[in-house]
């Protein structure tokens, strides 16, 4: 994550959230650029459970 956007390269979060004006805020305060991109979601134990697998595979 770190390095692939210290070189520039597109990057995506997922911030997932209960209430939908904290996942606004927090999206609007990881806004970086057109390189990195932050999705917001309401479904916590599915982002969660996706970022365990992701890791896993990688």
């Amino acid at each position: 994550f770190a390095r692939e956007l210290a070189i520039g390269l597109p990057t995506v979060i997922t911030v997932a959230a209960s209430d939908a004006e904290f996942s606004e805020e927090i999206q609007k305060l990881f806004h970086y650029d057109k390189n990195f991109r932050v999705y917001k979601n309401s479904d916590m134990i599915g982002v969660q459970l996706g970022g365990a697998v992701k890791n896993v595979i990688a």
